[in-house]
């Protein structure tokens, strides 16, 4: 069909990808007609490859892992947004120019919303000071927690990311800092894990007196019964993988490429719950 726009999700590896299904579930419901395919590239050739998925008149793209700071180095025009996290995982071809936008932390909260989790005037801990966390950071200061605490296996790593972000707290009144292990006087409402031990299957590098069974335990990693997810379930917490989030930071790429059409993305996480 020759208005068919096409799409497509890339990185390495990327045959897991449920992209493609969910785009395709979100177009159904507007009666859009669209190709949206996933590509593996290697190492070293994400440039090249981007460069010819453009010339075969591809409007937008999804960059997953390991591509998000070389599609941020790729891009010549940036959301506000990207300035602050350097990582594109939403880039639109249009008027021979590329735009490179982060759905990630709106995708997060709003999954978290969705879930009834609350926000505002909580205490959260985010385990992880890498470009997963950095890509949320933002949009969880947005929203107005009173405490919002980093910790990661490399604790100056953790204060880069405190110090990088301090003053956007400060703005805000939201206290902004590095995660004491060794201290036992806290209570989190939300710990998000935002490392890549999920994802690698590795085992979680954190403190075990973080899993109470009054916190709501969230993993980013989507798919899998992590050691993170584990860990909440032994303390008898409510707790949530991240297929909300793949689904939501979808739709506002969706709704990016699509003149602000906004998908039913709780239909699209029921289907996808039955599909594992």
């Amino acid at each position: 069909m020759k208005n068919t726009k096409k799409f497509a999700v890339v990185g390495h590896p990327i045959a897991h990808s449920k992209s493609p299904m969910i785009h395709n579930l979100f177009a159904a419901q507007f009666g859009i007609a669209l190709e949206y395919r996933k590509f593996d590239f290697p190492s070293g050739c994400f440039k090249k490859e981007v460069d010819n998925l453009k010339k075969m008149g591809y409007f937008g793209l999804n960059i997953t892992l390991p591509f998000k700071h070389e599609a941020y180095l790729y891009c010549e025009k940036l959301s506000e947004k990207v300035k602050q996290t350097s990582s594109v995982n939403t880039i639109t071809f249009k008027n021979d120019c590329t735009f490179g936008d982060t759905t990630d932390g709106i995708g997060l909260v709003k999954d978290l919303l969705l879930q009834g989790v609350k926000l505002s005037s909580s205490n959260i801990l985010l385990l992880g000071a890498g470009g997963a966390a950095q890509g949320v950071l933002i949009d969880l200061l947005e929203n107005q927690p009173m405490h919002l605490s980093i910790f990661n296996r490399t604790q100056e790593k953790a204060k880069n990311l405190v110090d990088a972000y301090q003053s956007e707290a400060q703005k805000k009144n939201i206290t902004l800092s590095v995660f004491d292990p060794n201290s036992n006087n806290f209570k989190f409402d939300l710990v998000i894990n935002a490392t890549s031990a999920g994802i690698l299957g590795d085992e979680l590098f954190a403190p075990k007196n973080i899993f109470q069974s009054s916190a709501f335990f969230y993993d980013m990693t989507y798919g899998k019964d992590t050691a993170f997810l584990k860990a909440a379930k032994n303390c008898r917490a409510q707790f949530s993988d991240g297929l909300g989030m793949l689904v939501c930071q979808a739709a506002e790429s969706f709704r990016l490429w699509h003149e602000g059409l906004e998908p039913n993305t709780l239909e699209v996480i029921n289907k996808l719950q039955k599909s594992f």
